[in-house]
């Protein structure tokens, strides 16, 4: 699949993940997902000829002499998903509970929005694919304001849904750049599409102006903070109290205090989380300013 179709397909499969105000943003945290997070399902594509490969993709297995084996994924571009426009982004969208329907169904619905309707109403509607492919439009009628919605997705059955108005209302923080990274891989050699580059190199801009502003990485969760002081504090107070002197002293070495037995203080803390952030800090710009300079 082309990247941008793909990040399309993300959005509307995970809206509460990736859906924000606009493609751009929603676009930036799909790209995190794909090239710098670890243990995020996706693997390079696995083609019979390997130009035809070069994205990322869900691996899917089959049996083979009691084991599994990786099937072939589809030649590069092969599988296509729409665009989406700003409209999308417009649009409330929910996310659906819908109680014993079939796994069939829950499968094919792949989009769920309020529509403006003449005189000032709203419909809401359930987007999915037909058996046959082809999308389907139907209607969900309000029910029970507030309690769910009597929902008639085909002539074999109608039950109850219950909806939940979902949107990522997170800014962009990136993932910590590991060996496993897609990023990674691709810096390493890994044949990549020129639009899947591109992706990477887009995400990697950013990230590198997120580590080059306080204003934005201040809040990261590994920022040194009173926040992230007393969060290692009380790991420490737990493990003394289920394992005893062993456990503080296994946790200092595990974490890089000197040799002792007691709990850090909060200076101690203070300093190592520091010391860690700012590594961390240079470790990433050091590799995102030299992947850029390469593929730039």
């Amino acid at each position: 699949m082309y990247l941008d179709e793909h990040v399309a397909s993300s959005i509307k499969q995970f809206p509460s993940l990736y859906k924000c105000g606009n493609w751009e943003l929603s676009r930036l945290h799909v790209l995190n997902q794909l090239f710098l997070a670890i243990g995020n399902g996706y693997e390079w594509a696995h083609t019979k000829n390997t130009k035809k490969g070069g994205y990322l993709t869900e691996p899917t297995y089959y049996k083979w002499r009691g084991g599994w084996k990786r099937k072939y994924d589809l030649p590069y571009g092969r599988e296509r998903h729409e665009i989406l426009s700003q409209e999308y982004f417009n649009r409330t969208v929910f996310q659906l509970s819908y109680g014993n329907m079939t796994r069939t169904y829950k499968e094919k619905i792949v989009d769920v929005f309020l529509r403006d309707d003449e005189g000032g109403n709203k419909s809401l509607i359930v987007e999915f694919e037909g058996l046959a492919g082809a999308k389907v439009e139907e209607k969900l009628f309000r029910k029970n304001r507030g309690r769910g919605l009597d929902a008639k997705l085909s002539t074999r059955f109608s039950q109850r849904v219950f909806m939940q108005e979902v949107m990522c209302e997170n800014g962009f923080v990136p993932y910590l750049v590991s060996k496993y990274s897609a990023i990674q891989e691709i810096d390493e050699g890994q044949f990549v599409q020129s639009d899947w580059l591109q992706g990477a190199i887009d995400v990697a801009q950013e990230a590198l102006s997120y580590y080059s502003d306080e204003d934005r990485y201040k809040d990261d969760t590994y920022y040194p903070s009173d926040r992230k002081v007393k969060s290692d504090r009380v790991r420490f107070e737990k493990i003394f109290g289920d394992e005893g002197l062993d456990g503080t002293v296994r946790l200092r070495k595990l974490w890089g205090y000197s040799e002792g037995e007691e709990i850090p203080s909060e200076d101690e803390v203070m300093e190592r989380i520091t010391r860690c952030w700012e590594d961390s800090c240079s470790c990433a710009k050091e590799f995102y300013n030299r992947f850029l300079g390469r593929y730039v």
